[in-house]
C-alpha cells in the first residue's frame, strides 16, 4: 500500500501545519492517563507501525493512545473517518513525542527521584482509596516500577518541551520540524 494512500502524507503536513502540536499533550493530559502511557505496555510481539531512531511505536500504542482519548471525550468510538484521522494523529504525536524524549536523554535532561514520587503521588490522589489505584495497577497489568518509568518519560518529554527556545508554538514547531529532519522515521 502507497503511504499517500494510508495518510501519511496528511499526517505529515498536519505536523508541520502544528494542528498536532495544540493538544501535544493530550494523550497524557490526565493522571489516570499516565498509566496507560504506550511505551511502557510495548510487548516483544507487538508489531511496529513506525520507527524513531530504530525505536518501535507500536500498533498497540496507538491503539492505547485512541483509547485514552475516547475515554477522556466519553466515547467508545468514531465514525470509520474519524477513528482512521484520529489513529494517525495519535501516531503523529507518538512519534513527537519520542523525538522530543530522544532530544531530551541526548541533552542530559534528569529527573528528581523525588519529583517521580511527587507525581506518582498526585495520581494516587485521583483513586479514591489505596486498593483502587492497586486495582487498577492490575487491570493494566503494570507494576508500580513500570508506572514510575512512564512518569519519568512523561516528565522528562514535558521539561523538554517547556525548556525549547522560543517558546512560542512557531518557535517549538520549527524546532520539533529540525529534530524531524536530523531523524530516520520510517512510518509502515
Amino acid at each position: 500500500m502507497r503511504r499517500a494512500e494510508r495518510g501519511v502524507g496528511r499526517e505529515r503536513s498536519e505536523v508541520r501545519t502544528g494542528k498536532l502540536l495544540k493538544p501535544f499533550f493530550w494523550i497524557l493530559s490526565s493522571g489516570f492517563c499516565l498509566l496507560f502511557l504506550p511505551q511502557v505496555l510495548l510487548a516483544d510481539d507487538a508489531a511496529p507501525v513506525a520507527e524513531v531512531n530504530q525505536v518501535p511505536i507500536t500498533a498497540d500504542s496507538v491503539e492505547e493512545g485512541v483509547r485514552n482519548y475516547l475515554r477522556q471525550i466519553g466515547h467508545k468510538e468514531l465514525s470509520p473517518p474519524r477513528m482512521m484521522s484520529l489513529r494517525r494523529e495519535v501516531l503523529g504525536r507518538l512519534i513527537d513525542e519520542e523525538l522530543i524524549y530522544q532530544e531530551a536523554l541526548k541533552q542530559g535532561e534528569k529527573i528528581a527521584p523525588e519529583e517521580i514520587e511527587a507525581e506518582v503521588d498526585r495520581i494516587r490522589k485521583r483513586f479514591s482509596a489505596e486498593e483502587d489505584f492497586d486495582a487498577a495497577l492490575v487491570r493494566e497489568g503494570l507494576t508500580l516500577e513500570e508506572v514510575r518509568e512512564g512518569v519519568r518519560r512523561f516528565i522528562l518529554v514535558r521539561k523538554m518541551w517547556n525548556e525549547i527556545s522560543p517558546s512560542d508554538e512557531a518557535g517549538k514547531k520549527n524546532w520539533l520540524e529540525g529534530v524531524r529532519k536530523k531523524s530516520e522515521i520510517k512510518i509502515y
